[in-house]
């Protein structure tokens, strides 16, 4: 991925509004993808519903 285009990975969301009983899931593939961003230098792009202070 280094040598591609890429600049940012998005969008990613968390919605603890419209989907509340699959919050915890959603936590630990918003962290995967967190840490994919991380290790390849990425922006990302996020989207939260009801959640972000526990996105920043």
């Amino acid at each position: 991925m280094k040598d591609n285009k890429i600049k940012i990975l998005g969008e990613i969301r968390l919605d603890k509004k419209f989907k509340p009983e699959t919050f915890e899931k959603q936590k630990e593939v918003f962290e995967k993808f967190l840490n994919l961003a991380k290790e390849y230098d990425l922006n990302v792009n996020l989207q939260t519903s009801k959640c972000f202070k526990r996105c920043v």
